[in-house]
């Protein structure tokens, strides 16, 4: 295993031999709280993540963020980390972006065909309107931001972010106790954000690309402008500025999501979100979520969640605790 160091941020490359050969099993040891894992994080490959209370309650019951991905692949993903269809509770979507709803744009979508609610804004359904698939009128809910509504045994609330679809939102999630927030898809991060967010247990929060590779990337202008635009994607340095400031000693794990295939790497986000963490006295998990695939659950195994498919990059900050990143 080959190792490198930068500024005591510790990167192992691990090699395909030591990917386990069951995924670690979600949660903390020895009580109730939230896990999560993403299911697929990327323009290219969709968008989807899994939340599920471990440590017993209310029948296993699971939440899914977004369905960005192909049906079948996004359903393959939720067996590979233990989770039927059956048990979802509901859906909750972002905004109608097709990297975070294609699960819903078919003649029998995902909700539709497993029986669980859909929560959106208004705004997303009348935008999507004639883009998803027929789904019934007890599966269609209408959510608004911080306007708190219940889903199984989560207590969830939607809020407001800058990015150019209409009625786009993020989610904080809490269940058993904890908060995990879920930050995607905005170009900005303003201070009433810092403060709502602030002590979360779990993010999961939006290292989108790097600057320079962005506007070197030969993209057409207006998506490089889009992207780094106030209603874009946030950057690692813009990420890692954010999370410095809503981290605190209750936060345990950070997943950082939607990097870019062609304008970032993991090595590059990691490094610069965790040199912010650092110097926050940032203790717990950080991670980058896969593009094309199911990642570990967070927290759990930790050991587990270091070992990873080939390509995957864990790095330790603060205490050394580590995380799992495949390369984009």
């Amino acid at each position: 295993m080959a190792r490198r160091t930068f500024n005591q941020i510790e990167l192992e490359f691990m090699p395909a031999a030591t990917r386990p050969a069951r995924p670690a099993r979600p949660g903390r040891r020895g009580g109730r709280g939230i896990c999560f894992c993403s299911l697929a994080s990327s323009s290219t490959h969709g968008n989807a993540y899994l939340v599920a209370v471990t440590g017993g309650g209310r029948g296993g019951a699971a939440l899914l963020v977004d369905c960005g991905t192909p049906l079948r692949r996004l359903e393959a993903a939720l067996a590979e980390r233990g989770v039927d269809a059956g048990r979802v509770a509901g859906l909750l979507l972002t905004h109608r972006h097709g990297d975070h709803t294609r699960a819903m744009r078919l003649k029998h979508p995902l909700p539709q065909r497993h029986g669980f609610p859909v929560f959106a804004p208004a705004g997303v359904w009348a935008e999507a309107d004639g883009e998803f698939g027929p789904i019934e009128p007890a599966l269609r809910q209408v959510i608004a931001p911080f306007a708190p509504f219940r889903v199984g045994p989560f207590r969830v609330t939607a809020f407001a972010k800058p990015h150019d679809a209409r009625d786009a939102v993020g989610f904080i999630i809490e269940a058993a106790g904890e908060r995990l927030a879920v930050v995607t898809d905005l170009g900005t991060v303003d201070d009433g954000l810092v403060r709502l967010l602030r002590g979360a247990h779990h993010l999961i929060f939006e290292s989108n690309h790097d600057p320079e590779l962005e506007r070197r990337s030969g993209r057409p202008r207006y998506l490089i402008e889009r992207i780094l635009g106030d209603n874009g994607h946030l950057s690692n340095e813009q990420a890692g500025a954010a999370l410095a400031r809503i981290v605190g000693r209750s936060t345990r794990a950070v997943l950082l999501a939607h990097l870019s295939i062609d304008c970032n790497l993991p090595q590059l986000a990691l490094r610069a979100v965790a040199r912010h963490l650092q110097a926050a006295n940032f203790a717990g998990v950080l991670a980058v979520a896969p593009p094309a695939g199911p990642s570990p659950w967070y927290p759990g195994d930790e050991r587990g969640a270091r070992r990873g498919a080939d390509g995957e990059v864990g790095i330790g900050a603060g205490n050394g605790a580590g995380g799992g990143a495949r390369r984009g």
